[in-house]
């Protein structure tokens, strides 16, 4: 068993314009086409038993026709399972958080980068806080975004204050805690009271530190993402194969399914 905990697909209708967009922002070319029939190909490919699908509300308004598509194609797919995503800067965004929870979604994503904020930001503790006091995962961009490269909003040292206020495996930082910043994450990020997930990192480390992040942080508190379209998930998984042997025995199948399995109560 396989659960990919991050990935990303759209709308049929607008993913070929949102693939040219981050495309030519990035430079990185998509491995699947960015539709939720796409990502389950590649999931077929790489025998990836369940995908967590993570959009990101990048402007004002966009919340009511996200989170309606998020919770539609969660009930309609066995193999796909969506969280939401709050506009920051919406002044109903508690209500926002509330109806994520309702649709029966598990959890939403954050990304700094595109929603331009800072995690020091009050309103931002008080919105993870209160995801998470209800119940819900939190999903954070931490590191370098390959489409934002002029400002990062989020290096392992700016999100240790918000893993010190929340205190909870139920907030997660995308990209093994910092894409590109590992001492970082060695010094900040490592052994606190969070889970990493491994999206788009795993080719962009050295694995002798990756080896030394997991260990330090804990196989427990690691989840297997791959960052679909951005990433080939055959490739991935492949990886995590090769890395296996020099894991102790059983942290691999918690990084592929258990943890995972526990945070979404499968």
């Amino acid at each position: 068993m396989i659960i990919d905990f991050h990935t990303h697909c759209y709308p049929d209708k607008v993913a070929a314009k949102a693939l040219h967009n981050l495309y030519h922002n990035s430079g990185v070319a998509a491995h699947a086409d960015g539709t939720l029939n796409g990502l389950r190909e590649s999931m077929a490919k790489a025998e990836i038993n369940l995908s967590v699908v993570l959009p990101v509300a990048s402007r004002v308004g966009q919340f009511p026709k996200l989170t309606d598509w998020a919770a539609k194609i969660t009930q309609e797919n066995e193999d796909i399972i969506s969280f939401g995503s709050v506009f920051p800067r919406e002044d109903n965004w508690q209500e926002q958080i509330d109806y994520i929870k309702k649709s029966g979604l598990p959890g939403m994503k954050l990304h700094p980068d595109f929603q331009e904020f800072y995690f020091k930001e009050q309103r931002i503790l008080d919105m993870v806080s209160y995801a998470i006091d209800i119940g819900l995962l939190v999903t954070v961009h931490v590191g370098v975004d390959p489409a934002c490269l002029e400002l990062v909003h989020s290096t392992p040292q700016m999100v240790r204050s918000l893993v010190d206020n929340i205190q909870s495996e139920r907030l997660i930082l995308a990209h093994l805690g910092g894409h590109l910043y590992w001492d970082e994450v060695l010094e900040y990020i490592c052994g606190m009271n969070c889970t990493i997930d491994m999206a788009l990192s795993t080719g962009a480390i050295n694995s002798k530190k990756l080896l030394k992040i997991m260990s330090k942080h804990g196989y427990d508190r690691i989840l297997f993402g791959t960052d679909s379209p951005w990433c080939n998930q055959s490739i991935s998984v492949s990886m995590m194969e090769v890395l296996d042997i020099q894991l102790p025995e059983g942290a691999k199948d918690k990084i592929m399914y258990g943890n995972a399995a526990r945070l979404l109560n499968l």
